[in-house]
Formats: structure tokens, C-alpha cells, sequence
């Protein structure tokens, strides 16, 4: 694997593990999150797309452009079925995140399920996603595979005794 450059004016390979990418053609103004394959690098764009990237060549493979005001704020790679994961967000009216599924080879879009969280994070098993009201979400078919126990209150700035 190697290490993500934005770079204004070009998508070039470096020497290796090195990839820049370019930001020409897109309205984006940074980069929201990267995931890597054991071939490809796929990346999302504030305001922008998701676009998929031979990690050798820096060509691109694929490019997934989100509804206008959506965009994906974090990208994870399934090796079990060799797809990219995202969570997108409309973030111009605050309407529910959904998990996003990208074929590996194609970019087809799959919306896998509607989240109710505020805040997401993949797990380290590349199966599920922790939401902030604390579903486990199969990444697969989307059922809540768990319940975390997480307080639905706020804590006190102070501790007292």
C-alpha cells in the first residue's frame, strides 16, 4: 500500500508506494478519507466525488459522483467480496447517513441501509459499522447485528462528590 498526495494539476505514480492525485475537474476542495485494496486506492472528496484509483498506475478506474449537497464522508475496503464501503451524507439539508456500497471493478452504487447516528466508524473486522447510537451494522446486508449499551445522555462538565 502506499501514501495519498493531493496534488493540484496532476495524477501521476511516484516511486513506489507513492500516489498523487489531482483535484482538476472536480469542485473538491480536500480530501475526506481514503481506503486501499491490495490494488486500487479509492478516495472521497468534500463536496466531490468518489473516485477509484489503480494503485500502480494512478490511473482511474472508476468514478462515483453523488447526488448535489451528498458527499462520503468516510470509505473502508471489504476484502471478503472485494468492495469499497462508504458512509454518504447529505449535508446541505442534515438528512439521514446511509452505508454506500461500490463494486470493486465497476463503482456501482448500492445503498445498503439508512443509518441514525450522528457518527459512524468501521470496524477493524471489515464486517460492520459502529453507529453513534451504538447499532453494529452489517456491512453484508445491513441488519443491526448488536446493541451497544451507549448512555443517551449527555455528562456533566463537572464531576461531583
Amino acid at each position: 500500500f502506499g501514501f495519498v498526495f493531493w496534488q493540484p494539476d496532476s495524477i501521476e505514480t511516484g516511486p513506489p508506494p507513492y500516489i498523487t492525485f489531482n483535484s482538476s475537474g472536480t469542485r473538491s476542495f480536500a480530501l475526506l478519507d481514503a481506503a486501499f485494496s491490495p490494488d486500487r486506492v479509492c478516495i472521497s472528496e468534500a463536496c466531490g466525488c468518489v473516485r477509484c484509483v489503480d494503485s500502480r498506475f494512478g490511473s482511474e478506474i472508476w468514478r462515483y459522483n453523488p447526488p448535489s449537497g451528498n458527499h462520503v464522508l468516510r470509505l473502508m475496503y471489504r476484502p471478503v467480496d472485494g468492495h469499497f464501503y462508504g458512509v454518504q451524507w447529505e449535508y446541505e439539508q442534515g438528512k439521514p447517513r446511509i452505508i454506500a456500497r461500490f463494486a470493486g471493478d465497476s463503482g456501482r452504487y448500492e445503498e445498503v441501509c439508512q443509518l441514525n447516528s450522528w457518527c459512524e466508524e468501521f470496524c477493524p473486522d471489515n464486517e460492520s459499522l459502529v453507529a453513534s447510537i451504538g447499532d453494529v451494522i452489517s456491512l453484508a446486508d445491513g441488519r443491526i447485528v448488536h446493541r451497544l449499551c451507549f448512555p443517551e445522555r449527555d455528562y456533566p462538565d463537572t464531576i461531583t462528590a
